[in-house]
């Protein structure tokens, strides 16, 4: 399962590059504060003792807790929720529409 909400998260992304590996840089940080939150998750489940199972979930979460941080940027421009949408709706949809 980890492997595949990775693999999701990488092709779902490149949705947004100029060019393949080519992001604007507001999405380029994103990527990586979403990489960092998902090492971090599973640092910290390693640190507290948890099964591997669980750990493998909280690095997922991790990898998907900004999900909709992408589509927010690109129609409208900002991470600003208040001026936008909850990315944290918006993330809910983008990965129930994805299956």
């Amino acid at each position: 399962m980890l492997r595949q909400i990775k693999d999701w998260f990488k092709a779902y992304v490149q949705g947004f590059a100029r060019a393949p590996g080519d992001w604007h840089p507001s999405y380029q940080i994103k990527i990586e504060h979403s990489r960092r939150v998902a090492l971090e998750s599973r640092n910290l489940a390693r640190d507290l003792a948890w099964a591997s199972a669980d750990a493998n979930v909280a690095e997922a979460i991790g990898w998907l807790h900004d999900v909709g941080r992408f589509s927010q940027f690109k129609e409208y421009g900002t991470f600003l929720d208040a001026g936008s949408v909850d990315h944290g709706e918006r993330g809910r949809e983008v990965v129930r529409q994805s299956g």
